[in-house]
């Protein structure tokens, strides 16, 4: 699993490698597989020649943990980086999303065929295609035929760019779009889909994206340091992001948080990712 930073900045990286299928979510810092000599070696060679800042790269096994960091928070700092480091995560959010989604279907607090108008304001017109109806299983294997980024998001700050887009505005977009194929039939990664979804969920909910996914997954699962806020001991970890060489600010999701706003840790992406497991 390989998350970027900032999507399609490269802005300093986790990467978390996988060995076996554990049976439980092995302990910390327990002697588990070492990891391989070429990836820290390619780790190196990328912080040295400043494609990033800092990485941190974990394996799990049933045996245990294990983790090799190398590199910075901020080129305008000298703290290394390690496994309790906070990075944004951008779309790996997603994955939590679709769990939150399969949680509550499971509940049957959502159906995943059910058109999702149904989970809308009833002002929100939803576009159909040959009579077909987009559904939260649609949104979440990117099949709505919805597309990758509303063209309506007008930022105001141009290194920030979800931070004012507002429910009213997805909505809006929503009911003017016409899609131009028909539903389910292909394949299109959509930031505007799992912000959707996310929202839905958490409307179905009652509570805020966030609320919902530490009630449910982070709590559950002990991810203290994953969440859309900054708790005080997260803001101590956060890695700067970066654009090259040159410092640019972190960002913030207002409705579509459910497609790119979570931090966490390799440390606790290492416990998620061997819960699912």
């Amino acid at each position: 699993l390989i998350s970027q930073k900032k999507q399609a900045l490269g802005l300093g990286i986790v990467i978390i490698g996988i060995i076996l299928i554990p049976p439980e979510v092995p302990a910390a810092n327990s002697k588990g597989p070492n990891i391989p000599d070429d990836v820290k070696q390619t780790i190196r060679f990328r912080v040295d020649n400043g494609y990033n800042i800092g990485i941190v790269a974990g394996i799990v096994s049933p045996e245990g943990r294990q983790y090799y960091s190398y590199g910075k928070t901020a080129l305008s700092e000298n703290k290394k980086i390690d496994e309790k480091t906070v990075f944004e995560i951008g779309s790996v959010t997603k994955v939590f999303t679709a769990l939150l989604l399969a949680q509550m279907a499971a509940q049957n607090e959502v159906s995943l065929n059910e058109p999702i108008e149904k989970y809308l304001p009833k002002s929100v017109k939803v576009p159909k295609h040959n009579d077909l109806s987009i559904t939260l299983a649609h949104l979440s294997t990117h099949s709505s035929a919805l597309p990758r980024l509303p063209d309506n998001m007008r930022p105001a700050e141009l290194n920030n760019p979800y931070d004012d887009y507002s429910a009213e505005q997805m909505y809006e977009f929503l009911s003017a779009h016409t899609l131009r194929r028909d539903i389910g039939t292909q394949y299109e990664y959509s930031n505007y889909g799992f912000g959707l979804l996310g929202h839905i969920l958490a409307l179905r909910g009652g509570k805020s994206y966030e609320e919902l996914l530490k009630e449910r997954i982070l709590d559950v699962l002990n991810m203290t340091d994953t969440g859309i806020t900054l708790k005080a001991e997260m803001k101590n970890h956060f890695a700067q992001g970066h654009s090259g060489s040159r410092e640019v600010s972190n960002w913030d999701f207002t409705s579509m948080a459910g497609a790119g706003a979570l931090r966490s840790s390799a440390q606790d992406l290492l416990r998620f990712l061997a819960a699912n497991l």
